[in-house]
This record gives structure tokens, sequence and C-alpha cells, in this order.
């Protein structure tokens, strides 16, 4: 699995769907790609506490690796859409929102970020 997060951060062909682990108890899931920004919502969708997050890739990277040492404090776990709309759905469940067209509301989300 190093191997996979080493060249998936080194390639940066990051895309929606894309999704990062630290022993299964914390996640990034990556729900927009663009124009040089990442947005993603991090944390464990089982506990409803999810937190989401832009940057640029470089801070994404940066946020990723670790500080002293070479290498990265998540794993790459691989892209998934069926946890992409279990992560948005919690997501939408603990902010309030009930509307199912799921791409217009985190478009307007994120650009309120």
């Amino acid at each position: 699995m190093k191997s996979d997060t080493e060249r998936y951060f080194r390639e940066r062909n990051f895309q929606v769907g894309d999704m990062l682990q630290d022993m299964l108890s914390f996640w990034i899931l990556l729900i927009k790609v663009d124009e040089g920004y990442v947005t993603t919502l991090e944390g464990h969708p089982r506990n409803e506490n999810l937190s989401l997050r832009k940057r640029s890739l470089d801070d994404f990277v940066q946020h990723c690796s670790y500080k002293s040492i070479n290498g990265y404090w998540v794993d790459y776990f691989g892209t998934s859409m069926d946890y992409y709309d279990d992560f948005v759905y919690t997501y939408f469940k603990q902010i309030g929102e009930r509307s199912h067209d799921r791409d217009r509301i985190l478009d307007k989300i994120i650009f309120d970020l």
C-alpha cells in the first residue's frame, strides 16, 4: 500500500472519489478537484463528524505528509463513488441539508468555502 500511496501523491492524478485513510479510523474523500484545488470531506462517516476542506494541490499534499520524515500519514485506499455517496449523504445529514440535488448543493457549499 505504501508504494501506491507514494505513486498517488507523486503523480498527483487526483480524482473525485479518491479515498485516503489512516488505520481505517480517519478518512479523507476527494469530492471535487479543479483549477489547482482539492475539496475533501474528512473524518469518519459513522460518527457523523465530517469536516469540509478546500486546499490547493500543494497544501493538500503537504497536509497528508509527515512533517519531519519522508512519507504520508494516510494511505491511498482507492476510488469509489459508493463511498463518495455515503460520505456526502452523511455530511448533508450532519448539516441538515435535505435536498436530493447533490451536485448543485455541493457546488454551492464549496463555492462558499
